[in-house]
């Protein structure tokens, strides 16, 4: 006969809680990392928020829209925590830049920077991240080509919102509105979508390779050695 299981309400509340988890599909890079549990994906998405806020602050500047390091973070989140997580943790960067923590580029901060003119890259960001986390469901992610791929088609619809958003804003006509907030983005979109490509698989071929070393040893353990 077991003994009863007396927990608080704190103990019962955290432990339905852990059963519910903000991701669906296969275990994303993260997954294999950190427990998989509900307060742990609160944890990564308010994570994922603070890295592209800390990447908002690598600027080159450029005018009138200056080229950072926000799409890296976006992406890097949005494949690490999959179709769930990764578009949260955007959307939490965007509303806490709104009410006014120092989140966007040179610790900007407030709803003016997403109705001003390079607002539209900022919402892009979400889209962004959506599409990044849905091919996590096929695992496209771990492999450079397809993540490169992945990566620019993201990276361009960031691009293609922005510089509709930015032509509204600013009045501007379709040539105008590419000569100010494309054609200067292109040649750094395509860097950070290599960075990017480069730094995911290669994260998740020396995940595998420290599994495999793990199976290897338990399948092979050392022979203990007898003392004289």
């Amino acid at each position: 006969m077991s003994l009863p299981n007396y927990q608080t309400p704190t103990q019962r509340l955290l432990a339905s809680a852990n059963r519910r988890r903000l991701h669906v599909g296969p275990a994303t890079l993260l997954d294999r990392v950190y427990p998989p549990t509900l307060v742990m994906d609160a944890v990564l998405v308010g994570a994922g928020a603070a890295l592209i806020a800390i990447l908002a602050q690598v600027v080159v500047p450029l005018w009138p829209v200056p080229s950072t390091g926000q799409i890296v973070g976006v992406l890097v989140v949005s494949f690490a925590l999959g179709v769930i997580r990764g578009p949260l943790a955007v959307a939490l960067y965007l509303l806490l830049g709104g009410f006014g923590l120092p989140m966007f580029t040179q610790a900007g901060a407030g709803w003016s920077h997403i109705a001003g003119q390079t607002g539209g890259y900022l919402v892009g960001f979400l889209f962004a991240a959506v599409v990044a986390g849905i091919v996590t469901l096929w695992g496209w992610e771990r492999k450079f080509w397809s993540a490169l791929a992945v990566s620019c088609g993201a990276t361009l619809l960031v691009y293609a919102i922005g510089v509709v958003w930015l032509a509204h804003v600013n009045d501007y006509g379709l040539t105008e509105a590419l000569e100010q907030g494309l054609y200067p983005l292109i040649v750094g979109g395509g860097l950070k979508s290599l960075l990017v490509a480069a730094l995911v698989p290669f994260a998740w071929f020396a995940l595998q390779r420290a599994d495999s070393a793990v199976i290897a040893a338990q399948r092979n353990p050392a022979t203990p050695r007898l003392r004289p």
